[in-house]
C-alpha cells in the first residue's frame, strides 16, 4: 500500500481538511435509527438530520483546529474515546434477545471477498498510474480479482452460513438497493475530500476555515430531516440522488474565482440531498429481506457502500492526477501551490472529477426510480433450536 500513502489525493490534501475527510458518508449514521417497532417504515426523520448534521460540522472543525493549531495527528486519536462512549452506550442501551443457533462463521467466503475487494481496489489505484494497464502487475491483480470473484460465488452456492447469502439477489429491490449504494458511495467520496483540496489549494483557505465550510452541508443535512420525514423511502432515494448529483454537476464548473458564496450554495444542496440518503438504503434493505437473512442483508448493503467507496476513492483520484499531469507536463498536485500558474489547471482538472462524479450519481438516480418494493413483510423468524 505504499504507493497509495505516498501518492493518493489524502496524502497531498494540506493537513486539516478533517479528520473525517476520507469517508464522508460514515460519520454517524452506521446503525442510526435502525431499531423500529414492526411496521414502522418511516424514516430516521427530522433527529436524525440534526444528529447528522452537527457531526458533519463539528468533526471535520475539530480536525481543522488540531491541524492548524496542534498536531494532525490528534485528528484522529480523539475517536478512540468517542467510540468507546458509542460502544459503551450500545452495551447499555441496546438489548437485543439472545438465541443460541447451530452454525460456523463463513471464514473463508470472507476470505475471499476481502481478496477480490483488494485486488480490485489495487486495480483501479494503481491502474494507469503506478503501472501500466497492460503491466504483469496490473494484469495480474485483474485475474486475482476474477478468480477470487468465482470462487466467492461459488462459496456462497454451497456453504452452509454463506456471508452473502445469492438468494438475495432474487430480490428485486435488494439488487436495486445494492447497486444504488455503490454508485452513491463512488460519487459521493469525492465530494468533501475534493472540495477541501479546491478550497485550500485554489483558494488559499486554512484548514479549520475549510471545515468551517461544512457548516453549509450540515444544515443542509438538518433541513433534509425535516423536509423529508413523511416520505417514502423510494421518493427520497430519488430526491436525494437527484439533488446530489445535480450539486455535483454545479461544483463540476467551480473556477479560481468562482464566488465563495457560491460554493456554500453548492454544499448546502449536497446536504439536503445526502440527508434524504441517510440511512434510507438499509432500512430498504431491512424492509425487503427475507427475516432470516436480515442481519446478513444489512452487513451486505454495509460491504457495497465500503466497497464503492474505496472504489470511489481510488478512481477518482487516479484520475485527477492524471488530467491534472496532462495539462501541465507532469505536474502533481502536492507541486500546484508552488507554481501559482498551475492553479487554474488544478482546478478545471477537479472539475472533471467532479463531472464524473456526478455522471454516476445520475445513474445512482435512475436506478433508485426504477426500485419496485413491495408492501410485503419478511416472515416471522422460528424459534432456533437450542444447541445441545
Amino acid at each position: 500500500m505504499r504507493a497509495r500513502a505516498e501518492h493518493g489525493p489524502a496524502h497531498r490534501l494540506p493537513r486539516g481538511a478533517g479528520h473525517r475527510r476520507g469517508r464522508p458518508d460514515e460519520r454517524d449514521h452506521g446503525g442510526e435509527a435502525h431499531l423500529r417497532r414492526p411496521g414502522d417504515t418511516s424514516g430516521p426523520g427530522a433527529a436524525a438530520g440534526l444528529v447528522a448534521g452537527i457531526g458533519f460540522a463539528v468533526g471535520p472543525l475539530l480536525g481543522g483546529l488540531f491541524a492548524d493549531h496542534g498536531d494532525w495527528r490528534l485528528a484522529f486519536l480523539v475517536n478512540l474515546p468517542i467510540t468507546a462512549l458509542i460502544i459503551g452506550g450500545a452495551l447499555w442501551a441496546v438489548r437485543i434477545p439472545r438465541h443460541a443457533v447451530r452454525g460456523s462463521v463463513d471464514v473463508a467466503g470472507a476470505a475471499l471477498a476481502a481478496a477480490f475487494a483488494c485486488s480490485l481496489l489495487l486495480v483501479c489505484d494503481w491502474g494507469g498510474t503506478e503501472y501500466a494497464w497492460t503491466s504483469p502487475m496490473i494484469l495480474g491483480l485483474g485475474a486475482a480479482a476474477i478468480v477470487s470473484l468465482a470462487l466467492f460465488l461459488r462459496r456462497q452456492a454451497t456453504a452452509e452460513h454463506p456471508v452473502l447469502p445469492l438468494s438475495l439477489f432474487r430480490v428485486g429491490a435488494l439488487r436495486g438497493a445494492f447497486l444504488v449504494q455503490a454508485l452513491c458511495s463512488v460519487a459521493m467520496v469525492g465530494t468533501m475530500v475534493y472540495l477541501m483540496l479546491y478550497l485550500q489549494v485554489a483558494r488559499g483557505v486554512t484548514a479549520t476555515g475549510a471545515a468551517g465550510y461544512l457548516v453549509f452541508m450540515a444544515l443542509g443535512l438538518t433541513a433534509s430531516g425535516f423536509l423529508g420525514r413523511n416520505a417514502s423511502v423510494r421518493a427520497s432515494l430519488v430526491a436525494g440522488t437527484g439533488a446530489t448529483a445535480l450539486a455535483l454537476a454545479w461544483l463540476a464548473f467551480l473556477r479560481p474565482d468562482t464566488s465563495l458564496w457560491l460554493v456554500r450554495a453548492a454544499l448546502t444542496l449536497v446536504g439536503l440531498g445526502f440527508g434524504q440518503l441517510l440511512g434510507k438504503l438499509i432500512m430498504l434493505v431491512q424492509q425487503q429481506a427475507p427475516a432470516a437473512h436480515l442481519g446478513v442483508a444489512t452487513t451486505g448493503i454495509r460491504w457495497f457502500q465500503n466497497l464503492g467507496m474505496a472504489v470511489g476513492s481510488a478512481v477518482l483520484g487516479s484520475l485527477l492526477a492524471r488530467v491534472l499531469a496532462a495539462r501541465t507536463g507532469g505536474l502533481d498536485i502536492s507541486g500546484v501551490a508552488t507554481h501559482p500558474a498551475a492553479v487554474g489547471a488544478f482546478v478545471s482538472s477537479l472539475g472533471v472529477v467532479f463531472a464524473v462524479a456526478a455522471a454516476v450519481m445520475t445513474a445512482a438516480l435512475i436506478c433508485a426510480a426504477m426500485l419496485r418494493t413491495t408492501d410485503r413483510r419478511p416472515e416471522p423468524l422460528k424459534e432456533p433450536a437450542p444447541v445441545a
